[in-house]
């Protein structure tokens, strides 16, 4: 839903998972593996979220099976958004992105970003990358959104 006076914006996030330095997550299996959630993106104010990205820092190596990374609205018992493949040979400052269906979401959400495939290549496999969220930001007063709780 488009108010006609949106601006885009990309969320502020945290990092969740171990393998992950200064060049981004790492998208072969180690600390981190298929089914752990590796990247936060709180939500502190009323948006519509547009797109999913991911900024690919190393170059990719995975022949066998690309990595998956998954988008939830919510974590665990919330709902998944959608998903980015990342082919092999996706060279480093490439950006991934998918372009979503229209989800508001308001202070108290967030995204979660999950590996959901660990890039595999035999003993070679590698690549590294940011996750980023990218929404439409919607002026609104504290009064209008239902999560917002005065602290007494």
């Amino acid at each position: 839903m488009s108010y006609g006076y949106a601006f885009p914006l990309s969320l502020p996030g945290y990092r969740l998972g171990a393998d992950i330095d200064d060049f981004g997550q790492d998208f072969v299996a180690g600390s981190d593996s298929a089914g752990d959630y590796v990247w936060c993106f709180p939500v502190p104010f009323k948006c519509e979220v547009r797109r999913f990205l991911f900024n690919i820092t190393e170059t990719v190596a995975a022949d066998a099976t690309a990595p998956v990374f998954k988008f939830w609205k919510n974590g665990t018992g919330g709902t998944e958004l959608d998903a980015i493949t990342i082919p092999d040979a996706t060279a480093a400052g490439k950006c991934m992105y998918v372009d979503i269906a229209s989800v508001q979401l308001e202070p108290g959400d967030e995204i979660l970003v999950e590996i959901d495939v660990d890039a595999t290549d035999g003993s070679t496999a590698a690549g590294k990358g940011w996750a980023m969220v990218e929404v439409d930001y919607y002026p609104e007063t504290v009064g209008n959104m239902s999560n917002m709780v005065e602290s007494a």
